[in-house]
């Protein structure tokens, strides 16, 4: 299954994923003091806690579109 910004953009706006929500934002402010990057790694940790959520309800690989310059930076 593929994720676009458009599903997760859905997604983000049900009531279940404010839990992800304030999970990746609490992750970005301990990870940065910068708030361009506090934005960049709350909404990287948010696309990959949703795709883990898919993962729970179909079987398989869940590919999750993101920017090009991140497909190359593992952490």
């Amino acid at each position: 299954m593929t994720t676009n910004p458009t599903h997760i953009l859905a997604a983000s706006k049900l009531p279940q994923s404010v839990k992800f929500i304030n999970e990746a934002i609490t992750y970005a402010v301990k990870k940065s003091n910068n708030l361009k990057e506090q934005a960049r790694n709350a909404l990287l940790r948010l696309l990959i806690s949703l795709g883990c959520k898919i993962l729970n309800h179909i079987p398989g690989r869940v590919l999750t579109e993101i920017d090009a310059i991140s497909n190359f930076d593992k952490e």
